[in-house]
């Protein structure tokens, strides 16, 4: 590493982030990839490489050469409802919404994130504004998480603290607005 630096010869080093967000690197060991941006993970290696003396001024660059696609599914009161296939690092919930064109006509004041992982919500992904319903029955497998999102708020009024990140796997629900008579 320090004939990298006086040569000022760059070495690349191709690596895989593990199902679980980690990923293993020469010298500063495993850390943890999943869940960040590209800029976040950068940071991280350059701070690890500096602080563990290995280098006085890294300059990493990280390219992603292959994507495994996240599949979200869009139900319910959207205009082309499906499996949507993600390539993408980041998706959000109304990058979700513009790929289903948008809501329907009729579409309710609510929609639900139904999230299958076995994970608590956290503030990156479900803000204080939006409802978490969680069940987790001791002995029992964890059940889904239950997002509620009120849509005149994100939508009207703009508040993109509830424009949460997806996972893959997560479920946008559409329901249609009741009818009166």
């Amino acid at each position: 590493i320090f004939e990298w630096e006086l040569s000022e010869r760059t070495k690349t080093v191709p690596v895989r982030i593990a199902q679980t967000g980690m990923v293993s690197l020469p010298m500063i060991g495993d850390l943890q990839a999943g869940g960040k941006t590209v800029w976040q993970l950068k940071k991280e290696i350059e701070d690890r490489l500096r602080e563990g003396g290995y280098i006085r001024r890294p300059q990493v660059s990280i390219i992603i050469k292959e994507f495994q696609s996240k599949k979200i599914a869009v139900v319910g009161a959207v205009q082309k409802p499906g499996v949507y296939v993600i390539e993408r690092n980041v998706t959000t919930l109304l990058d979700i919404l513009s790929l289903a064109g948008g809501l329907s006509e009729e579409a309710g004041q609510m929609l639900y994130v139904i999230r299958r992982e076995a994970s608590e919500p956290s503030a990156a992904t479900a803000p204080a504004s939006a409802q978490a319903a969680t069940a987790q029955p001791a002995g029992q497998l964890t059940q889904p998480t239950t997002i509620t999102i009120d849509l005149h708020e994100l939508m009207e009024q703009c508040n993109l603290s509830l424009n949460i990140v997806l996972h893959s796997g997560d479920i946008v629900s559409v329901p249609q607005a009741e009818r009166f008579f």
